[in-house]
């Protein structure tokens, strides 16, 4: 809802007709219809959400005084801010220095419940006011759904399910929570479902693994690995091994093992020609590419400091052909590593370190973003734009695959997980800044909800 502060008198409703793009989640309804402009006043008339609710779209009466210099625009989180005494903490999101320009976007907008804006109107001539102040318009925005509330107990991996439209959160405890994520409800969460799971689970390096083909859900637990018919949390098959199993990956019809040795599998069973390269690998990553194309499955090993990678290659029906080591200035991270929909490079590291798909780094993102920390990346469906969750501002940064910075995309909290879905980039964000320490994330995230960025 909106609700106005009108220090204007009220004056006879004029028809208003201006179009908007915007649709309404939550009612904003003027109190005081006014004329087009006045001479010695501004009213504020209208704020309207559009329909995620990230951004408001502001209007206002022009102000046609001789001694109009702009209109500054002000926007506080404070309920106890007056616009015209400027008493309480505000910022000045626009200036606009054209009087017929009486409509602006707030494409901005802070996480917060409430907001108040206000217009100024600027003058020039001695004598006469420095300033004329508009009424102030409240506004309470919609809360995002939580999806967690954590001190240092947060999940160690987030996945979507694109098939289910599913998000799952994997706490070191065994618990996997799942929300349905509504199509009709933009960036809410219903549904919550809960499987408790006892794996006696004590370590991070239990990466989960949702086969794209299939939709089914492989969770690593340690002594053995449990799966989800279709990422379905209500059905679960525990598959019992001799050995402990630290990861597994997928490609195709080739399934992925990591125990003592590293195992391929086709049909359920063992590759009968060398499928097996000897050391443990925590986490697999498998994945293939039109320029060379084999099955790449990337190996790292988190028991060395910095984290051993290897690069394995396979042929497609899931027989071993050689590896190479990591070959570059920079260590794979576990923690961050996502690969290009066509398969010719992948970003690592909260410094976009990127590495061809032989892994030879080729550069960072932080050699044109200097100051910046990123959790986590995304990209478009032909993986030319690089989508970098900058996990310390409110933003989402965007380059071309040569590392070239395009823009930075403003968003209503701090990203550290990314999701490309269809034309649509969905966010997992924190209210406060999020510091990657060793696990996913380890220290206070506080409240999680999500934002969509669309038409990407």
């Amino acid at each position: 809802m909106t609700k106005y502060r009108n220090r204007a008198k009220k004056v006879v409703p004029l028809p208003a007709l201006w179009a908007f793009i915007f649709l309404l989640n939550w009612g904003c309804k003027p109190v005081d219809p006014v004329a087009d402009s006045f001479p010695d006043k501004i009213i504020l008339q209208d704020a309207r959400f559009n329909t995620d609710s990230t951004q408001i779209a502001l209007r206002w009466s022009r102000l046609t005084h001789a001694d109009f210099v702009a209109y500054q625009l002000l926007r506080s989180e404070d309920p106890a801010f007056d616009p015209v005494t400027r008493t309480g903490s505000f910022s000045v999101i626009a200036r606009i220095d054209q009087a017929d320009s009486t409509t602006y976007v707030d494409r901005n907008i802070p996480y917060a419940p409430y907001l108040r804006y206000a217009v100024v109107g600027l003058l020039s001539t001695p004598g006469t006011p420095a300033r004329i102040t508009s009424n102030s318009v409240d506004c309470t925005l919609p809360q995002h759904p939580f999806l967690f509330s954590v001190d240092n107990n947060g999940p160690y991996e987030i996945l979507f399910h694109s098939l289910r439209q599913e998000f799952y959160l994997f706490y070191q405890s065994g618990l996997i929570e799942s929300y349905t994520l509504q199509s009709k409800r933009v960036a809410s969460y219903a549904d919550a479902r809960f499987a408790i799971l006892n794996f006696n689970q004590t370590e991070y390096s239990y990466y989960p693994h949702i086969d794209p083909r299939t939709g089914d859900l492989y969770v690593p637990t340690g002594f053995s690995y449990v799966r989800f018919p279709g990422g379905d949390l209500n059905k679960v098959q525990y598959v019992m091994r001799p050995n402990v199993v630290w990861s597994l990956a997928t490609s195709e019809n080739v399934f992925f093992l990591s125990s003592e040795v590293i195992t391929s599998y086709v049909g359920g069973k063992a590759s009968a020609v060398g499928g097996y390269y000897a050391r443990r690998a925590d986490k697999l990553i498998a994945f293939r590419n039109d320029i060379n194309p084999v099955i790449h499955l990337l190996a790292i090993s988190m028991n060395s400091f910095p984290t051993r990678s290897v690069l394995h290659y396979f042929k497609p029906t899931g027989e071993y052909i050689s590896t190479i080591e990591q070959v570059g200035d920079a260590p794979v991270d576990h923690r961050i590593v996502r690969v290009a929909p066509d398969g010719t490079y992948l970003l690592t590291s909260n410094k976009g370190s990127l590495f061809d798909y032989n892994l030879v780094l080729k550069g960072t993102l932080a050699a044109n973003s200097p100051n910046s920390v990123y959790a986590d990346y995304a990209f478009s469906d032909d993986s030319q734009l690089i989508y970098a969750a900058n996990s310390q501002v409110k933003a989402v940064d965007v380059f071309d695959r040569n590392l070239r910075r395009q823009r930075s995309l403003p968003i209503r909290g701090y990203p550290y997980r990314l999701f490309k879905v269809n034309r649509e980039l969905m966010a997992v964000c924190s209210r406060y800044p999020v510091s990657m320490g060793n696990g996913f994330p380890q220290n206070t995230v506080g409240q999680a909800f999500v934002v969509r960025l669309t038409d990407l």
